[in-house]
């Protein structure tokens, strides 16, 4: 398979079942389906409404809302599974998270990047680790 990358109109064909949570701006697949990178900007008057997602630190600069920041993380890498399941009729859905650490708040103005690799996978289990950066950082 090639590499794959989908704007937010493509992955809403992924992940028909997410509705208005897609998100990011693209989804990048390696050919292998193994690894994703999403890519994020937000601007300020943003058609898709995603300045809903945030809260203020406490030096008043407006942060991703640490719950939707991993709902993006989840939804970098379940677009990995699309092309095994869709013939089989199934989406991917994301479960639960086994580990969460925040090393710093995520500034919404900057640019989004997350990275998601798949670290296990059984059948109908799989298993992500992820990981994101705001304008390098």
């Amino acid at each position: 398979m090639p590499d794959l990358t989908l704007d937010a109109t493509a992955l809403e064909g992924y992940l028909p079942h997410r509705g208005l949570n897609l998100l990011p701006d693209s989804v990048s697949l390696s050919a292998d389906r193994l690894h994703a990178v999403s890519r994020t900007r937000v601007p300020k008057d943003d058609p898709r409404g995603r300045r809903l997602f945030t809260r203020r630190d406490g030096a008043g600069v407006d942060c991703w809302y640490e719950p939707f920041l991993a709902e993006l993380m989840a939804l970098t890498g379940v677009p990995l599974l699309h092309e095994r399941l869709a013939p089989l009729n199934q989406v991917a859905v994301f479960s639960m998270i086994s580990r969460l650490t925040f090393y710093a708040s995520a500034p919404i103005d900057g640019e989004l990047v997350g990275y998601a690799d798949i670290t296990r996978d059984r059948g109908s289990f799989t298993q992500f680790s992820t990981r994101a950066e705001v304008d390098g950082v």
